[in-house]
């Protein structure tokens, strides 16, 4: 009996925690957007020249950080993928745990946050960028990176943009990888390279991950490029993550 009642106990929180991560809203999304430029200035972009509409996208994210920045200095930037719903602010601290259950506002939240590694420099000035986020079965934060496992999908979107408070930066994705925490054969410790050095630079970085790569494009990779690594949990096995490449442009 007590068997019983165990297993549907565990089945009650199981279902209770689904409906949770399902539902709770994405506080940070929520957040960019109520600091949005308003419509009626956002539909002036049909008015002029696409260089022009670049610039004026530009300087409403300018905006929108300053705004999130007065709500949480430690926002970065704002991070997009154009075709995707990836689209939010850039946290980053002092460690690599708080944000991973913490919101902008620094509150628990189940969903996290987006954020760069603590280890790395600004996107704007380091070799290797990397950024977290979570992979939640609502699509929110950082889900809509595993759709890039298929092949068709990674043809048809090509680029990631930060958005720093002065400059746009472009990365041309370039791969999608794999690898297991729990098996040395089909681990690559990305997160350890933030800068290039004697050991390891942007050609031979790139060429250590394509054995665990399964989608690619045919580039030609030099020593001094800059990459970005977007990092997700994905569910081939125990512990997997999968890393969606970026060649800075």
């Amino acid at each position: 009996m007590k068997r019983k009642v165990f297993g549907l106990v565990l089945i009650i929180m199981a279902v209770g925690i689904w409906f949770y991560q399902r539902w709770t809203p994405d506080i940070n999304k929520e957040v960019l957007e109520k600091t949005e430029i308003s419509e009626v200035k956002r539909k002036t972009k049909n008015k002029v020249d696409l260089d022009s509409q670049k610039d004026l996208r530009n300087f409403e994210k300018e905006e929108e950080i300053r705004k999130l920045k007065e709500i949480n200095p430690d926002v970065v930037g704002i991070i997009e993928i154009p075709g995707t719903k990836i689209i939010g602010p850039i946290l980053q601290t002092d460690n690599n745990e708080f944000y991973l259950n913490h919101n902008i506002y620094k509150e628990y939240d189940v969903n996290g946050s987006i954020y760069l590694d603590y280890e790395c420099d600004s996107p704007e000035k380091g070799d290797h960028t990397i950024i977290y986020g979570h992979n939640m079965k609502n699509r929110k934060m950082f889900s809509d990176i595993a759709l890039f496992k298929e092949e068709n999908f990674f043809k048809e979107h090509n680029t990631i943009k930060i958005y720093m408070p002065q400059k746009v930066l472009e990365y041309e994705i370039i791969a999608g990888y794999i690898i297991n925490l729990q098996d040395e054969n089909a681990f690559f410790p990305f997160h350890e390279y933030t800068s290039w050095n004697d050991e390891i630079d942007g050609k031979k970085y790139y060429e250590s991950i394509l054995p665990l790569s399964v989608v690619k494009k045919d580039v030609e990779v030099s020593p001094k490029d800059s990459f970005i690594s977007l990092s997700t949990c994905t569910y081939e096995h125990n512990n997997a993550r999968f890393i969606l490449l970026g060649r800075k442009l």
